[in-house]
């Protein structure tokens, strides 16, 4: 099991004193690796010691509380940070958040309180980690797609094969809507991964592929219905619920128009 690694600031020792004995660390999957008593130090301590998670006061000597997550955020964004403070102060808990602390926990400091937000920083930490597999995966296949397009390779064709000197970011694009196509991925969505705003998405998408997204979607529901299909265990309505349509009547009329025939006719011409 993975340990995450936590710091903790506050000039006040017996705050770290507590903040070490209220929580059963190890059975959240923790570890304390470092404490002090001021900012600079804690700064200097996460450049070092790269935790998962920091706990920081608001008012330390040399660097304050939002002072140091400001930092740390700027050079370390993955590192969780969370404000404790014995101030209900309304503008250092809107800034904390704002400067992309995960919480502000007022004092005294309840175990439960603490634990439900170290929980939290686990869950994004995690979160961060799937997302980096995601990314990384996506990125193998589209290296393989454009080695194929090259002729250099072997690799699954998008339905409407896309030229040679195609965006790298089109090429994630067709990728991400094959994996994802149950779900019907919409233009913004798959835009944000492509890290394009959804307007220049859509006009790149365009220029590479000659047909718009929706037309090239539109397309991708129709092929990877006809692939269904070939299931006779499969009906035609779980088939139009896999393919994220509202219903079978408007799966019918969709494919009929494409097809010229309805998704029965087809089946029945093609695989009986």
């Amino acid at each position: 099991m993975r340990s995450y690694k936590i710091i903790l600031a506050d000039d006040e020792h017996w705050i770290r004193s507590l903040m070490r004995s209220i929580v059963n660390w190890k059975k959240l999957g923790t570890e304390i690796v470092a404490e002090t008593g001021d900012g600079a130090t804690a700064l200097a301590l996460c450049r070092l010691k790269r935790p998962h998670i920091l706990v920081s006061d608001v008012r330390m000597p040399g660097l304050n509380g939002l002072e140091l997550i400001e930092k740390v955020r700027r050079e370390m964004p993955e590192i969780q940070c969370i404000i404790i403070s014995g101030y209900d102060e309304f503008e250092f808990a809107r800034r904390a958040l704002r400067l992309g602390a995960l919480d502000y926990l007022l004092k005294p400091l309840e175990s439960r309180q603490v634990e439900a937000v170290v929980r939290r920083a686990i869950g994004r930490l995690q979160g961060i980690q799937v997302e980096k597999k995601e990314r990384r995966d996506l990125e193998a296949k589209v290296n393989k797609l454009q080695a194929l397009l090259s002729g250099k390779g072997e690799a699954r064709i998008p339905i409407v094969k896309p030229p040679a000197h195609a965006d790298r970011r089109i090429l994630r694009a067709l990728i991400y809507l094959d994996d994802n196509l149950p779900r019907c991925p919409t233009l913004n969505e798959v835009a944000e991964r492509c890290y394009l705003s959804p307007s220049y998405f859509s006009q790149k998408f365009k220029e590479s592929m000659g047909l718009g997204f929706g037309e090239y979607l539109a397309k991708l529901r129709l092929r990877r219905a006809e692939q269904l299909m070939a299931n006779p265990d499969l009906k035609c309505r779980e088939i139009a619920e896999l393919l994220g349509f509202s219903s079978q009547s408007y799966f019918s009329r969709f494919f009929k128009k494409a097809r010229g025939c309805t998704p029965e006719e087809y089946r029945e011409r093609t695989f009986c």
